[in-house]
């Protein structure tokens, strides 16, 4: 069975500033929001009490999750309160001293994001250290990198028997890259189950990892709870723009969109089928 996920984002702002990752839009975008761009410990706190216990969490999405220093104290938190947690992270902002944390942790899956060839985050030498660090003391780990990947990354990770994904650069919904278009007719995302919902540092819940112009934003759960969220009318509105033929949402410039009666939504119908058959 798919997870329910919840993604996390501990700071807006990321100075790694991936060519791939619009973060001049994300931070115009957020300020039009909120002036608190690293979520506090205490705000935190708030957000994962209104989060169900079957939730995994995971730290992620706009940002370096530990480039806001209280990140592995909210790690702790929700495991101290029986979350399952989930860490996409560049290495930037971790130390030797926090992966002994982390590696005392049953974490659901920790996966590093390398980078470019010739685009170190941090100095290669102090990198290559860490990483391979983290290749010791840490469980469940896995590795993607996208366009180019420097010969002695691949080889240290290799060494410790992980395998490494390239990963697919998209169009951010049009953002950066070629656009694939405008798409009309009823569908869904193809990325629905793992394409989730994600926080940013206020509270606030915006569509998913690929709204970088927050165009799309439902509550605040510092306030309320994640499910009553998903009861407001705003929520309604836009799964219901999703089955409309033409409607002004995020989904129509981005190819994770899936038009119905197309032959990837009749790969979906089947995976969905094999899924309740407990075959997923």
């Amino acid at each position: 069975m798919f997870n329910k996920r919840i993604i996390i984002n501990t700071n807006i702002g990321c100075k790694n500033n991936c060519v791939y990752c619009p973060q001049k839009t994300i931070v115009s975008s957020y300020k039009k929001i909120s002036d608190n761009t690293v979520m506090s410990l205490d705000v935190f706190k708030k957000i994962l009490n209104n989060i169900p216990k079957d939730y995994n969490i995971s730290f992620s999405s706009f940002n370096e999750p530990f480039q806001n220093p209280d990140t592995i104290s909210m790690i702790l938190c929700c495991v101290d309160n029986g979350y399952n947690v989930e860490i996409n992270t560049t290495l930037v902002g971790l130390n030797k001293n926090i992966i002994d944390v982390l590696s005392n942790l049953s974490l659901v899956c920790f996966f590093i994001h390398l980078p470019n060839l010739d685009d170190y985050f941090m100095d290669k030498t102090d990198y290559l250290g860490l990483l391979s660090y983290t290749c010791k003391h840490v469980k469940n780990l896995g590795f993607v990198y996208f366009n180019s990947l420097d010969y002695d990354i691949k080889n240290l990770v290799e060494s410790f028997g992980y395998k490494i994904k390239c990963g697919t650069l998209n169009s951010r919904c049009g953002i950066l890259f070629k656009n694939q278009g405008y798409l009309f007719g009823p569908g869904f995302c193809e990325m629905k189950y793992d394409r989730v919902q994600s926080v940013l540092p206020d509270g606030s819940v915006n569509l998913c990892c690929m709204d970088f112009g927050l165009k799309h934003i439902f509550g605040n759960i510092t306030r309320e709870c994640l499910l009553s969220v998903y009861d407001k009318n705003v929520w309604k509105l836009f799964k219901k723009q999703q089955r409309m033929f033409d409607s002004d949402i995020l989904c129509r410039n981005c190819e994770f969109f899936v038009q119905f009666f197309s032959l990837r939504y009749l790969y979906y119908v089947f995976k969905r089928i094999l899924d309740n058959l407990g075959f997923i």
